[in-house]
């Protein structure tokens, strides 16, 4: 039976979600970086789109689509409440968000067009009537001159334009952009994914659900959804996302406790720029900090030993369930007391030797308590 939820939408029915977190294995994240000799936050750069095995595969470089520009108003004028959420969103603003404009000014590919200005030519920068459209309705909506969508009702007669619904919609029309190769020019080893959040949610408990049963929730009136996509800047869902408990292992080391919560697919997804941090720090009995410690969870890539000079995937510890994360502690025995926190951060640019002072896009903090000191 199809369950009917909005995951991270809904979070309140998601109580029966809790998992006994007693039996998974403690990783400490300092003793296996040491064993690997991997740079926990390595550089990740940006070859063609993939997309996961039952789903067909996103064109490289799409040929721009044969509409004028206008005709997006056309959808608008028969669709005012999916346009109103629309407008502001990250789809509509997808070529002039800040943190992506700032990004493709050092690096500013067709690659990049593609998916940020889907209605232009990625061969050129997109004229600004384009631009400013982002990630419009033509753009998901519209192949080949036919209106595709989800399952629903109303049929093609009622619309006044052809339509075909899809059972699978929500899929193919997000798999392009949300899932795909590094550029060849990244010298990655052939098949890493740059994104890979469909193959993500094809391995979630929430697998038979569809991207847009949680990302465009239906509209309280069941006419429609909710274009808005405002997860990734909705701070209490994100906060709401994720249940943190931290407690001491011995002196000398904490355990992170951590559960995605009504997540579909790993926690954080999309591109290589988001990560969690584990920060802990130490007080002593004048609340003066006399230590911090930091684990980053997100994907790792290491130079493989092929001849190629190419880099591969070597790890990917972001969360995909419960999980237990320890984190070794200098000078533990002589805290006061623990300060820990969760923060959700988008990346802008890295500091390699030195990732906790990489230049931050955004955060969040998700979780933070204190504990009392080990003794």
């Amino acid at each position: 039976m199809r369950r009917i939820a909005t995951l991270t939408l809904s979070l309140a029915a998601l109580a029966g979600l809790a998992c006994e977190l007693a039996d998974e294995p403690i990783v400490d994240a300092q003793a296996e970086l040491s064993e690997t000799g991997l740079d926990a936050d390595a550089e990740l750069p940006a070859s063609d789109p993939i997309a996961s095995p039952d789903l067909p595969a996103a064109e490289a470089t799409p040929e721009p689509l044969e509409i004028d520009v206008d005709d997006n108003q056309g959808c608008v004028d028969c669709h005012p409440d999916a346009a109103a959420t629309w407008r502001g969103s990250l789809h509509q603003r997808a070529w002039v968000e800040p943190a992506f404009a700032t990004s493709y000014s050092r690096e500013p590919l067709a690659f990049c067009r593609t998916c940020h200005a889907p209605r232009a030519d990625p061969a050129a920068e997109p004229p600004a009537e384009l631009a400013a459209l982002g990630v419009d309705c033509v753009s998901c909506h519209v192949r080949d001159g036919v209106v595709h969508t989800g399952p629903g009702e109303g049929a093609a007669s009622e619309l006044g334009h052809s339509l075909v619904r899809e059972e699978n919609f929500g899929e193919t029309a997000c798999a392009g952009c949300h899932q795909f190769e590094f550029p060849r020019k990244a010298h990655r080893v052939p098949g890493t994914l740059m994104q890979k959040t469909m193959l993500e949610h094809e391995d979630s408990e929430w697998a038979e659900l569809s991207c847009a049963d949680c990302h465009f929730p239906a509209n309280d009136d069941g006419l429609g959804r909710n274009h808005g996509l405002a997860i990734s800047r909705n701070v209490d869902l994100l906060r709401n996302s994720l249940i943190a408990e931290v407690s001491w292992v011995d002196a000398d080391r904490v355990v992170f406790a951590l559960e995605p919560n009504g997540v579909g697919h790993r926690f954080p997804t999309g591109d290589l720029f988001r990560r969690l941090e584990l920060r802990v720090e130490l007080l002593d009995e004048g609340g003066e900090v006399i230590g911090t410690e930091r684990r980053y969870l997100a994907r790792q890539f290491e130079a493989v030993q092929d001849g190629h000079g190419r880099i591969g995937e070597a790890r990917d510890d972001r969360l995909s369930g419960p999980a237990q994360i320890g984190v070794a502690l200098a000078g533990g025995r002589d805290a006061a007391e623990l300060r820990w926190s969760v923060r959700y951060q988008r990346v802008d640019s890295r500091d390699h030797a030195r990732p906790e002072r990489s230049k931050l896009a955004g955060e969040v903090e998700l979780a933070s308590g204190t504990l009392a000191g080990p003794g």
